[in-house]
C-alpha cells in the first residue's frame, strides 16, 4: 500500500501558527514551511551562492549590529537558506504546493525565489490576496493583506482565493526574481498597482522628519506614527536605522541611548 502524499504549503513570517490554529489543516497530513527573512530590505543578490549569502549579513549587521535581536535577524537567513532546499527537495514528493502569499513586498520576492527553486510538475498555487474580504469577530467586513493580518477562523474562507499557477505564471515569477537580483537597491516596496519598486534608502526619511518636532518625543512615536503613514511599508527595526542615520546626519537630536525605539528620544535639530 503506498503512502498518501502530503500537500506543501508555504507561509511567512510565522504565518504557520494562524494556520494550526485555524483547524482547517491536520498537520499530520501536510508538510508545513515558513520563511521569515525580510527581503524588502538589505542586498539581495545571488542567495543561493556564499558569497550572496555573506554580502547581505553584512549588511544586516552593519544596520542591526546593536539591536539585541541582531543575531535572530542573521539566524532567519541561515534558516530561509536551509528551508528553501528543503523545499526543492521535498516538491518532488509531494502532492500539490500552496504558497501564502500576502500583498506585501518581502512576500512577494519570497515567493518569486521559492518558485525559482522549484523545478517539478506538481500543481501549484498562490494566495491572492488583493480582493479578500472576510467578517472579523465583529462581523464587519475586512480585506486582510496577508496571513498576519488574518484571524485563524477567517482561514477557511482565505483558503478559497488560491490561483492556480500556469506556465506563464511561473515564467514571470521567475523574472521577477532575476529582475529584483540585478537591481543594487537596499530598498524595494510596493507600489499602487502592487508592483515591486525599488527606493533610495532614504526614501521614508522625509515622513520621519515631517511626524518629529522641536520638542523631544520618543522614537517609537515617530517610528509608530510613519509606520502607520505608510501602511507598515516596512518594518519598525529600518525605520529605527533611519531614524538613527538622521541623528547623524545632525538633522535631528536625541537623547537617551540610540539603540531600541523605546531607548532614546527625537526631536528637530535646532
Amino acid at each position: 500500500m503506498s503512502l498518501k502524499l502530503k500537500d506543501l504549503h508555504l507561509t511567512f513570517r510565522n504565518g504557520n501558527r494562524t494556520l494550526f490554529d485555524s483547524a482547517v489543516f491536520e498537520p499530520d497530513t501536510i508538510l508545513f514551511h515558513s520563511l521569515v527573512d525580510d527581503l524588502s530590505i538589505g542586498p539581495i543578490g545571488d542567495l543561493s551562492s556564499m558569497d550572496g549569502v555573506k554580502k547581505r549579513k553584512e549588511w544586516l549587521e552593519k544596520t542591526f549590529g546593536d539591536l539585541i535581536y541582531k543575531d535572530k535577524i542573521l539566524s532567519d537567513l541561515d534558516n530561509d537558506v536551509a528551508t528553501i532546499s528543503t523545499i526543492a527537495e521535498e516538491a518532488g514528493r509531494c502532492k500539490d504546493i500552496y504558497i501564502w502569499t500576502g500583498r506585501d513586498s518581502s512576500e512577494i520576492i519570497g515567493t518569486a525565489r521559492v518558485l525559482s527553486q522549484i523545478k517539478c510538475d506538481k500543481r501549484i498555487y498562490v494566495l491572492d490576496f488583493s480582493n479578500i474580504l472576510v467578517r472579523n469577530i465583529h462581523g464587519e467586513i475586512v480585506s486582510p493583506k496577508s496571513l498576519m493580518q488574518t484571524a485563524s477562523f477567517q482561514i477557511k474562507d482565505v483558503a478559497k482565493h488560491f490561483k492556480p499557477q500556469k506556465s506563464s505564471d511561473l515564467n514571470k515569477w521567475e523574472s521577477l526574481w532575476k529582475k529584483v537580483q540585478s537591481e543594487s537597491s537596499v530598498l524595494r516596496i510596493l507600489d499602487k498597482d502592487g508592483a515591486i519598486g525599488h527606493k533610495h534608502e532614504t526614501y521614508f526619511d522625509k515622513i520621519l522628519l515631517s511626524n518629529s518636532s522641536g520638542e523631544f518625543q520618543k522614537a517609537a512615536r515617530v517610528i509608530g506614527q510613519t509606520l502607520a503613514d505608510i501602511h507598515s511599508a516596512v518594518s519598525d527595526s529600518y525605520l529605527n536605522w533611519r531614524l538613527q542615520e538622521l541623528v547623524q546626519e545632525k538633522k535631528l537630536e536625541f537623547c537617551g541611548r540610540l539603540i531600541e525605539i523605546r531607548d532614546y528620544e527625537v526631536r528637530l535639530y535646532n
